[in-house]
């Protein structure tokens, strides 16, 4: 699968790394796995690094959509998940689609995301505030 997670509880940090062809399903079936592991804390923030490879054709707004209400639903409580996500996006067409999972996020106010796009992991992981935590970094 194309979709990978990694929990850093140290650093109080969800690592995500994506790459190649993602379907919404895989996604969704990630997002559950993640909500199951004994080490998540749906507090923690996230850092999301689509690879350059990434292809993201299958998501739309209703896809997306879809994947907010999964995310509610494994991650317990929204309304109360105040965290970061930074997006490293590899590719113009990654972003696109970030955005737009951005706007449908900021649009729900059961949802506390704060959604930034980069470049670069090293500009995300600083952003975060966790530029010095190396245990389990994505990228």
């Amino acid at each position: 699968m194309p979709v990978h997670f990694k929990i850093d509880r140290e650093a109080r940090l969800l690592c995500w790394e994506m790459d190649g062809r993602i379907l919404p399903g895989e996604v969704l079936i990630a997002i559950g796995n993640a909500g199951r592991d004994p080490d998540f804390d749906p507090t923690f923030d996230e850092l999301i690094v689509f690879g350059p490879a990434t292809q993201l054709n299958a998501f739309d707004a209703r896809t997306l959509q879809e994947t907010q209400v999964k995310i509610k639903a494994s991650y317990g409580d929204a309304s109360v998940r105040n965290v970061r996500s930074a997006v490293v996006c590899a590719s113009e067409h990654a972003a696109l689609v970030t955005k737009l999972w951005r706007a449908l996020a900021l649009a729900d106010d059961n949802i506390g995301l704060d959604i930034r796009i980069f470049d670069e992991v090293a500009a995300a992981r600083a952003w975060l505030g966790k530029a010095g935590s190396q245990k389990q970094q994505a990228g």
